[in-house]
């Protein structure tokens, strides 16, 4: 494959020239980037970064800083500047490095560089600074009232559109966590990251944002060539351990719900360099990870979520509820109407709704405080009888739902998939899980899963199936 050709700019729109209608029409966001080497940063569009083509590999083709002074091999490639603005309508611009270090309307034209000093890779460890005016700014003030007048009003702007709207909306700063996770899992320039899944969950989104924050690349298309970095939700983990081949793989990062702990064991004994996570749509990536020093049997814990990857951004309430604050919380949500709201916020946390406990800097998610179900005056979480039944010999999947009751107000009951020939009776199975449960926490009625679109069962419609009225 070669780079296809691109017309002249007045010749773009020509449908008297072939060469107008090849390629693939992109544009560049941000397009302010960073020399990894020496810190600089500048927009795209001033010379200072040269296009490095290779037309035999078009995919790393890539900006490169030639006159970096910080190097002695080959000139090093730039990465996006994480740092953006957006509004509620959902623009988005270029942040304003400029008048934000040197002033507004202040003529200096000096080279800003973007100094990281910790290891979080969020606001309070990064400086701004001018090399000519020598003026500096951290970058939390970006996040801070005072920032609001140097970022201005909204301009309307839809990059990856080329459009541009009358818009009266403030703007906001925005810093994408998908560069924390980037780095987190090491996924730079030379990395691959299979798209495995699907890009409308936040899960597929995510990678996306994450190739744009790190600088690595995704394989689409079901491809595994160079592949390096992998996602999956539980369903995809088993099928990989219950195929023919185990990828090559630097990190395979697990999220999307509970992952039992036979599963994770299973997996560490294939040699996968398993990655557990935590997060939600609300934050647009994962929040905790596990960390490369993290025990086999850290990593085998069905609860064990990873460890906090911003300290002080992840917070367990008086009632075991996981809260979550900082800038990687979303500014709006869209309800079904296609309005924007705001989250609802309690003195800046989010509240998850799901069930869970931090120790130290470690979060550990024992399930969902809407599965809790009250059955003779006790509660049952479904995330523990349905980890009970996949550690069952034959069952591929359990969804475990309220029945209601006229004695008990309500008992479990469990939609089970099973491997080809391992159907087994209720009777048999509260015989087998005798040694693990108390009586009152056995299912009491069995049923086959249904099939379902996606990786994630449809737990409302199956409370449905199971009290039919």
């Amino acid at each position: 494959m070669v780079t296809p050709p691109i017309p002249p700019a007045e010749d773009a729109n020509n449908a008297l020239n072939p060469d107008s209608l090849k390629g693939v029409p992109i544009t560049a966001f941000p397009k302010w980037v960073k020399c990894p080497a020496c810190d600089l940063i500048a927009p795209l569009d001033i010379g200072v970064f040269a296009l490095k083509e290779d037309p035999y590999h078009p995919d790393k083709t890539r900006f490169v800083h030639s006159n970096c002074d910080k190097v002695t091999g080959g000139p090093p490639p730039v990465l996006p500047v994480r740092f953006v603005r957006s509004c509620n309508n959902g623009h988005l611009d270029d942040f304003p490095w400029r008048d934000f270090v040197c002033g507004r309307n202040s003529g200096c034209n000096g080279a800003l560089r973007l100094y990281e000093f910790g290891v979080s890779a969020q606001a309070d460890d990064i400086v701004v600074k001018c090399g000519t005016c020598q003026k500096s700014s951290p970058m939390t003030v970006a996040f801070s009232e005072a920032g609001k007048a140097l970022i201005g009003k909204c301009r309307g702007k839809h990059p990856h559109l080329g459009i541009q709207e009358k818009c009266d909306e403030e703007s906001k700063s925005m810093l994408a966590g998908a560069s924390v996770a980037a780095r987190h899992c090491a996924f730079g320039p030379g990395a691959r990251w299979q798209l495995s899944l699907p890009v409308d969950h936040v899960g597929g989104l995510s990678l996306i944002f994450r190739a744009l924050a790190g600088g690595g690349a995704l394989l689409a298309g079901g491809t595994t060539t160079g592949e390096t970095h992998r996602s999956l939700v539980a369903t995809q983990l088993r099928r990989l351990l219950d195929g023919d081949e185990t990828p090559d793989l630097q990190c395979l990062l697990l999220g999307g719900g509970p992952i039992v702990a036979p599963l994770r064991q299973a997996a560490l004994e294939a040699g996968l360099p398993l990655v557990v996570s935590y997060g939600l749509t609300e934050t647009g990536a994962m929040v905790t990870a596990s960390a490369p020093d993290d025990p086999p049997e850290l990593l085998t814990h069905p609860h064990y979520a990873g460890r906090l990857l911003v300290p002080g951004t992840v917070a367990v309430s008086d009632d075991g509820i996981v809260q979550i604050k900082g800038p990687m919380l979303c500014q709006a949500m869209a309800d079904d109407d296609g309005v924007p709201r705001s989250p609802t916020l309690t003195d800046g946390w989010l509240s998850t709704g799901d069930l869970g406990r931090l120790e130290g800097d470690r979060l550990f998610v024992t399930g969902r405080r809407d599965n809790v179900m009250i059955s003779g005056g006790e509660k049952l979480a479904a995330e523990e009888l349905e980890a009970a039944l996949l550690a069952l010999d034959g069952v591929l999947e359990a969804v475990v739902v309220p029945v209601d009751d006229v004695e008990f107000g309500q008992r479990p009951g469990a939609f089970l998939r099973w491997a080809a020939g391992q159907e087994r009776s209720l009777e048999e199975i509260r015989r087998e899980l005798e040694d693990r449960l108390a009586s009152w926490k056995m299912p009491m009625a069995l049923w086959p899963l249904p099939d379902h679109v996606g990786f994630k069962p449809d737990r409302a419609a199956l409370t449905r199936l199971a009290n039919p009225r």
